[in-house]
């Protein structure tokens, strides 16, 4: 026997048999799962938090550009946040105050989508003949354009009429701007007839 057979034969670690799958048996197709993820059952809110919820991401795209004054700062990453659930509800009070319409903007702890999106309708719609009109007595008057009829706005017209009428000596013009519900005349024949009356004055 060689000196390479007896070290074989010294050192030999007798192991225990290990069984082994024929070939013809094994399943050698990729398994459905990654082994690096988890396939545990997990909470859908917990899901809606880490990816981030489209409709918070709406919402807060939404109020980045500051509608009415409301406006939010953070990240657009869809986490609903304390600065988004304030912003929503300063649009939501903003809205009912300039178009009188109720339309709330959380449900529960999330925006109202659909609410959402009507005032997006309401922000982008035209304003109407009259709307126009009221914002034209502003400027005449040097009032802010806000299209709202105001008290300030009514006695500045009332005041109109009162020096028209002083002027040419007739009180049946009064009435005939603001007839105590809405504007009846424009406010270039306004700018007009007070532009005649203060040339005729600065005259005398």
């Amino acid at each position: 026997m060689s000196f390479l057979e007896e070290m074989a034969t010294v050192f030999d670690v007798t192991k225990p048999l290990t069984f082994v799958v024929p070939s013809e048996d094994r399943n050698l197709h990729r398994p459905r799962e990654s082994f690096l993820e988890s396939t545990a059952p997990t909470d859908i809110n917990m899901v809606q938090e880490s990816t981030g919820s489209r409709e918070v991401k709406l919402a807060q795209q939404v109020l980045r550009v500051s509608p009415l004054g409301a406006s939010y700062r953070g990240p657009i990453d869809g986490i609903m946040t304390p600065e988004l659930s304030s912003a929503l509800l300063l649009l939501q009070s903003k809205i009912n105050e300039r178009f009188k319409k109720d339309l709330p903007l959380l449900s529960g702890n999330k925006p109202n989508i659909t609410n959402l999106t009507k005032v997006l309708d309401l922000l982008g719609a035209k304003p109407s003949a009259q709307d126009q009109n009221i914002v034209a007595f502003e400027k005449l008057f040097n009032l802010p354009a806000t299209g709202k009829i105001s008290d300030k706005l009514i006695e500045l017209a009332k005041s109109s009429e009162s020096e028209i009428a002083k002027a040419i000596g007739d009180n049946s013009v009064k009435g005939m701007i603001w007839d105590g519900k809405k504007f009846v005349t424009t406010p270039s024949d306004v700018a007009s007839a007070l532009k005649l009356v203060r040339e005729e004055k600065s005259k005398k």
